[in-house]
């Protein structure tokens, strides 16, 4: 349980996630990549000497963008005219600025390494966002780079520039070709690594589900996931008012692929039955992602229809007083509620990440559900340590062998902010800031769910701050761990916590608002607490993860090989010409 590696085949996995790019401009990039098309005809024109030829050359330079458009009137996989004018305008800037050696006496090694490892990224980049329609799209681009190269090559009388060109234009092409053929072959459960790649860039560049999905179903790797639900309705009333849901699903792995998207879905299950729900994170990892969207509708509709049908379950009115716990650097909020007892863990300020299931290894009390605060990120933890690990579970330890201490009666006030004011891209998911207030002996409690993926540590401390003068006894702020807000932009780790893009006084204000609204509502109630197991769930288990971080890492490892190869090859090949 402790011996956890620094850093998980999901966090490896992740951390590639900074080197996709994009030109972060507005519209199909056409005058984009028409301006560098133009940068890229002068120095063909100036430094190949084509000056008395300029129209042929610069037919050659701009038919590409002629191509493009062509190209994106047919359904080519991922290419769309702003990303064909993407590549384009990359690949122009390298001529561009490959062509400027030249002029110096280190030209014929500078200019063709330059010019070859642009080549290189331009084909292995089309070749990727094509799919599996790549041989469609070798045609074009073979066409595209002829009419760019031809016209310079026949025409200058510049020697070193002609072969500078021609060396470029050929090692850049074939090295990247030999590594798509090559990348084609390593597989990783009988699918190729491309074709996990392209599946993957399909939903985060286009939102299409469909082809990662096709993969999934291919998945073999199975699991039983438990999600704990807290089921409240009024003293007296036979009808569920609030779910509180703790899943032990992790609700990754981005976007609204698989278990990503699945609180949503629940949220809209027990939306219909006129239940209102607010989300908890659970002990959950990256192993625990669920694939299946079958299987995500079963678990749904399991829920919505154990909180419809609650009637048959024990409710019961009481609370005990909250109790604090402290091990070194963690902490935890023990609150009894009826028949079970409920546990908010956090090594906040430190920073935190996913609590793994097995912390729970060898205890016995069946009536503790444990929440996972998720609530103080920082760059430096990516997986929790084996110390952070032994703290937490100290806690755990105490708080399973706590009886309920004191109390009173049960009275329960809830309130949310839904939609909240900002969007995806700043880090905050589709069911906002939620609060959850309970009293008991005079005694008040608050527990705020963020709808987000994780936060900085002074969200947390903002927001204990700004409800100081309520009164409340205990104050503990979480976040959901939603990943649908992953991989909407590219660049960077893919996501804002909370707190990075929304700042947290304004987090804080919000808080403050959902709360004052909780306090007005609260009332008599009752509740029940009923643990659903759901047997052979289809997750990207830690044996897919671990394959697939070996075979992404292989495939890095041959890009980089390649990419130096495409640039040195074409320098050699020029000196030797």
């Amino acid at each position: 349980m402790i011996g956890l590696r620094r850093q998980s085949s999901t966090s490896k996995i992740a951390s590639l996630y900074k080197y996709l790019w994009s030109i972060p401009l507005p519209g199909n990039l056409i005058g984009l990549a028409a301006a560098m098309s133009t940068a890229s005809l002068i120095s063909m024109i100036f430094i190949g000497g084509l000056i008395e030829e300029p129209f042929s050359v610069a037919l050659g330079v701009y038919a590409p963008l002629l191509i493009n458009y062509i190209v994106s009137r047919f359904r080519v996989g991922l290419l769309n005219f702003r990303r064909l004018n993407q590549v384009t305008t990359i690949s122009m800037a390298f001529i561009a600025l490959g062509l400027l050696p030249l002029l110096t006496p280190f030209g014929a090694i500078l200019s063709p390494m330059i010019m070859g490892f642009g080549m290189f990224i331009r084909v292995i980049v089309t070749l990727t966002l094509a799919e599996r329609d790549y041989p469609k799209i070798l045609p074009p681009l073979i066409s595209a780079m002829s009419c760019e190269l031809l016209p310079s090559i026949i025409l200058s009388q510049n020697h070193v520039f002609k072969l500078a060109l021609i060396s470029s234009y050929s090692m850049g092409f074939i090295s990247a070709i030999l590594l798509f053929l090559i990348l084609n072959e390593i597989h990783v459960r009988e699918i190729s690594l491309i074709r996990y790649s392209t599946a993957s860039l399909a939903l985060i560049l286009d939102g299409k589900k469909g082809p990662l999905e096709e993969i999934a179903e291919s998945f073999d790797d199975e699991s039983e996931i438990e999600v704990d639900l807290l089921i409240f309705r009024e003293r007296g009333s036979l009808k569920p008012e609030l779910a509180v849901v703790i899943p032990g699903f992790h609700p990754g792995p981005f976007r609204d692929f698989g278990s990503s998207g699945l609180p949503y879905l629940i949220a809209d299950e027990l939306h219909k039955i006129g239940v209102d729900v607010i989300f908890f994170k659970g002990l959950s990892g990256h192993s625990n992602n669920i694939v299946s969207m079958r299987d995500c509708r079963k678990i749904a509709e399991r829920i919505a229809e154990v909180v419809k049908n609650s009637q048959k379950l024990s409710f019961k009115s009481r609370i005990g007083l909250p109790i604090i716990l402290h091990s070194g650097m963690a902490k935890g909020s023990l609150i009894a509620l009826g028949d079970s007892k409920l546990l908010l863990l956090t090594l906040h300020p430190g920073g935190m990440e996913d609590i793994p299931p097995s912390i729970l290894d060898g205890i016995e009390d069946e009536s503790l559900t444990v929440v996972d605060c998720h609530n103080s990120f920082s760059n430096n933890v990516e997986e929790l340590e084996g110390k952070s690990i032994l703290k937490l579970r100290e806690i755990i330890e105490v708080a399973s062998n706590i009886r309920q201490v004191g109390g009173g009666e049960l009275n329960v006030g809830y309130s949310w902010i839904r939609p909240p004011p900002y969007p995806l891209e700043d880090g905050m998911g589709p069911l906002g800031i939620s609060a959850l207030t309970l009293c008991s002996d005079k005694r008040l409690m608050a527990i705020i769910a963020f709808d987000g993926n994780n936060a900085l540590p002074e969200v947390r401390e903002e927001v204990v701050k700004r409800l100081r003068g309520l009164g409340f006894q205990m104050v503990e702020v979480l976040t959901t761990d939603t990943h649908i807000v992953n991989g909407l932009k590219l660049g960077g780790r893919g996501y804002h916590p909370l707190g990075e893009a929304i700042p947290a006084k304004r987090l804080a204000e919000d808080a403050f608002e959902a709360v004052s609204n909780a306090l007005k509502r609260v009332r008599p109630m009752e509740v029940s607490r009923v643990r659903l197991r759901f047997a052979g769930m289809k997750v990207m288990s830690e044996r897919f993860l671990s394959k697939a971080e070996e075979m992404t890492m292989r495939g890095l490892k041959l890009f980089i090989s390649f990419a130096a190869a495409a640039p040195t090859l074409s320098a050699i090949l020029t000196l030797l010409a």
